[in-house]
C-alpha cells in the first residue's frame, strides 16, 4: 500500500513540475 501510494504521488508531482515548466516555457 505505501509502495503504490508513493508511487502515485511521485507521478502527481512530475505532472506538477511539467505543467510548472511549461508555464515558465510559455510566459
Amino acid at each position: 500500500m505505501g509502495k503504490a501510494y508513493s508511487e502515485d504521488l511521485r507521478e502527481r508531482v512530475e505532472a506538477r513540475i511539467a505543467s510548472g515548466h511549461s508555464r515558465r516555457d510559455a510566459a
